[in-house]
């Protein structure tokens, strides 16, 4: 091998041997950076939630809640939790976690203040009315949505629309009482009815009912209702005919009111 080979095979070693100790040296220094990096954004305490300004209505356990959020950021291995780090994780599913833990809750708002502190604000459902199922000796208490989120007793008076379903039927806590074209007929006769001055015992659902409901009103007499027809017009009709054609002595005497029938009204006395 002549001198000028043996110097060419000289340089070429020299230049891998600098290469595998540049490799060894960039890779000492991406381990130093990624432990670094973990340190400062899960050991150093410089991201760590400190502070959580918790809101919520009295009805529900604040040590219950709080334990649930507790979890929730405590929760991942070893110290690589979303407690640790506020700005790598988002806190969308502490929202979906404590909805899901408590169906009593409507709506959760989570802000950071900033990258220590956490503002929490709870809402709770509000009940519009007591759904008993007659066949299955239930009461559930349910909000606008139509969603049954607590367990109840029957009830009784004008705070709530009180709703006797006779079908033999299921409703689980955290769904919804029935389908909302039938709950929105419901709801918006009670809030005509109640407008025109006529109070509400209870609503009935029968068995065989689909759309279809009776109200039995404060007076003691029922109103027979479709929701195949418009509400307003029904209960629209029903005040014409007690103010043109029932004398109040008839309206003492009065068994039904049948609002069925589109464009026609009957009705029925003792």
């Amino acid at each position: 091998m002549s001198k000028k080979q043996t110097y060419k095979e000289e340089v070429r070693s020299k230049k891998r041997k600098a290469q595998v100790i540049a490799h060894i040296l960039w890779s000492i220094a991406a381990v130093f950076f990624v432990f670094g990096a973990m340190h400062i954004l899960f050991f150093a305490r410089m991201f760590d939630i400190r502070v959580i300004d918790l809101k919520m209505p009295a009805v529900l356990s604040q040590e219950e809640v709080k334990k649930v959020i507790n979890e929730w950021l405590d929760d991942g291995f070893w110290k690589l939790t979303r407690r640790n780090n506020s700005i790598l994780f988002s806190f969308d599913g502490l929202k979906f976690r404590l909805e899901q833990n408590f169906l009593r809750i409507a709506n959760v708002k989570v802000e950071k203040r900033n990258i220590h502190e956490l503002e929490i604000e709870i809402t709770n459902r509000k009940a519009v009315g007591v759904w008993c199922l007659s066949k299955q000796d239930n009461c559930y208490l349910f909000d606008a949505g139509g969603i049954a989120f607590l367990e109840t007793k029957p009830s009784s008076g004008s705070l709530f629309a009180i709703v006797d379903d006779r079908r033999d039927i299921f409703i689980n806590l955290g769904s919804n009482v029935a389908p909302s074209s039938k709950l929105d007929s419901i709801l918006l006769s009670r809030r005509l009815l109640q407008f025109g001055g006529l109070g509400i015992r209870k609503y009935i659902i029968e068995p065989g009912y689909t759309s279809n409901f009776d109200i039995i009103t404060a007076e003691n007499w029922k109103i027979f209702l479709s929701g195949n027809v418009n509400i307003n017009k029904q209960i629209s009709a029903m005040f014409s005919v007690l103010k043109t054609k029932i004398t109040p002595e008839e309206r003492s005497k009065l068994d039904y009111i049948d609002l069925r029938v589109p464009n026609r009204v009957d009705y029925k006395t003792y």
